[in-house]
């Protein structure tokens, strides 16, 4: 039986894929890395000064820790000036679903406090029982830990939690905390989310699924 749901944010709660990538393109362009759409969707739950190594990389520059972490600080603050998406419309219903059914809810993210709320707003946000992001844990996806620390905040063993994610790490990240995983083809395709126990093809199907685990 599931006691608690811990969802992905980007592309789980709200399709940011196209507002973190055209932030991207605006502070990398003018420094002469041209960031790869494919590459930032499949590191997508790690840290994003990691996903940064991986787009400079993919063109063969390599940017040490500190210079990544600074051009992620100056890319989140363009993500907040630019990104007016909405959360998917099926989100509410989901949340309506685990609270009639006694179920906690928690979010597990890479990404930082500022950028989850400003997507999610505070009626949103307030209604997840906690709010896991960058700084909250010591190691980000594809390691446990994000996840680790939301069902302990829960008070939920992670035995009994679903994670609902869209991307290859983070799907690692919910089965090496021995979690149930469903991932939902948002932005990538099957090919790439193998290693969940379930994929789903929309948050319609997602709402589905879980009326079914989680019947009274």
């Amino acid at each position: 039986m599931i006691r608690a749901v811990i969802f992905d944010f980007d592309g789980v709660l709200a399709p940011t894929a196209p507002d973190h990538f055209s932030a991207w393109q605006t502070v990398l362009r003018p420094r002469g890395i041209e960031p790869d759409f494919d590459v930032m969707r499949l590191h997508e739950g790690s840290p994003a000064f990691r996903i940064l190594q991986a787009m400079a990389a993919h063109v063969g520059v390599t940017l040490d820790d500190d210079t990544a972490k600074s051009y992620t600080i100056e890319k989140n603050r363009m993500f907040v000036s630019q990104c007016r998406t909405q959360p998917f419309a099926e989100i509410p219903a989901l949340l309506d679903l685990c609270r009639q059914r006694g179920i906690k809810t928690a979010v597990a993210t890479g990404t930082n406090l500022t950028n989850l709320q400003h997507v999610l707003g505070h009626d949103l946000s307030q209604r997840f029982q906690a709010l896991v992001y960058e700084g909250r844990y010591q190691r980000g996806k594809p390691f446990p830990d994000p996840f680790l620390t939301a069902a302990e905040l829960l008070q939920v063993a992670a035995s009994e939690c679903l994670v609902v994610e869209n991307a290859p790490l983070g799907i690692e990240a919910a089965k090496a905390a021995g979690m149930v995983c469903a991932a939902v083809m948002t932005t990538l395709g099957r090919e790439h989310l193998q290693k969940a126990d379930v994929i789903l093809t929309s948050h319609a199907d997602l709402l589905n699924y879980l009326e079914k685990w989680t019947l009274p």
